[in-house]
């Protein structure tokens, strides 16, 4: 009896060792819908990047944007640090996660001083250049973060073969 206890035992910590870790994180069977998971999650940034710049709403109201871009943009890091590589491939979630990183930062800095340099009470006569070159180095450094992010998707959907929508 004490022979088959051993056994047993010894059975039994082999098919768990043998097994290893089990990975928790969302998984994807379908490389279309792991795509658009990423995507759609990396819109919502996008379209609050756009509401925070609305400044015909107000100052409070941007400023309140760009802390919710903020937070979304954490939660979002997160969502996507949640789910598995696709096929072994985990290009396209880091790429998304550095642009909502990068907005996150935005939404700190960025943001906040060119709303409050746009919304200023009295505007002096100097404060539309520095307007204009604030405007300027915010939509680069999005179109940077954009097109990185576009790059990666057409890479990944041509090594697994689908068409991006």
């Amino acid at each position: 009896m004490k022979l088959f206890n051993i056994l047993f035992l010894g059975s039994v910590l082999i098919s768990v060792v043998s097994c290893g870790p089990i990975d928790n994180r969302k998984s994807f069977d379908d490389v279309t819908e792991y795509n658009d998971y990423i995507i759609d999650n990396m819109n919502i940034i996008d379209e609050m990047y756009v509401t925070t710049l609305d400044v015909d709403k107000g100052k409070d109201y941007c400023l309140a944007q760009c802390d919710s871009l903020i937070v979304k943009s954490e939660e979002t890091v997160a969502l996507l640090n949640g789910i598995q590589p696709y096929d072994g491939d985990s290009t396209l979630a880091m790429a998304a996660k550095d642009f909502c990183n990068y907005m996150g930062k935005a939404g700190k800095k960025d943001l906040p001083d060119f709303i409050n340099l746009v919304l200023k009470p009295e505007l002096a006569s100097e404060d539309e250049s520095k307007i204009n070159s604030e405007a300027t180095k915010i939509d680069k450094n999005y179109e940077i973060q954009m097109d990185k992010v576009q790059a990666t998707q057409k890479s990944f959907a041509k090594k697994f073969n689908f068409i991006i929508k």
